[in-house]
């Protein structure tokens, strides 16, 4: 008896581990199946989000894009006073530094007349020299010619 008792108690043994076993089998089963649901939910929430963040963000750029338009005509023309007032400007200096270069040009020949007499005076001065030295020279001649100098003779 004692043989079939074990066996009956094997066998319960048996059956109670087979029994926990497809129980914990269950529970991981429905375990797995909430974590499946739980990302198939997490999934669906960033869908909805994703889509809802991308119709702001269609809604924001048609705003800013309307925004754009309504205040271009006045960019547009702020622009065209800034270039205008820069053309302005680099007119003013132009002249500016025209007159400038003007005033420059003719103090250049007032220099240049000045230097152009003096180099005429000096010229004036050197013929001058010249033609005392010449006249001096001829001079000489007519003396040496007098005089009869030979100049051989006097190497003699």
């Amino acid at each position: 008896m004692s043989a079939i008792v074990a066996a009956l108690i094997g066998s319960g043994a048996t059956g109670l581990i087979g029994w926990v076993i497809m129980t914990v089998r269950s529970r991981r089963k429905e375990k797995g199946d909430r974590i499946g649901d739980l990302r198939l939910d997490v999934n669906q929430r960033f869908a909805e989000h994703r889509e809802d963040m991308n119709q702001r963000f269609a809604e924001q750029r048609e705003d800013m894009n309307r925004r754009f338009d309504e205040h271009r005509e006045d960019m547009n023309q702020r622009f065209a006073e800034q270039r205008e007032d820069m053309n302005r400007r680099f007119d003013e200096q132009k002249a500016d530094s025209e007159r400038r270069f003007a005033a420059i040009l003719d103090e250049i020949k007032g220099l240049e007349h000045r230097l152009t007499a003096q180099i005429s005076a000096q010229g004036q001065r050197i013929d001058g020299i010249y033609d005392v030295l010449r006249s001096h020279g001829e001079r000489l001649t007519r003396i040496e010619a007098k005089l009869d100098i030979d100049p051989p003779a006097e190497a003699a």
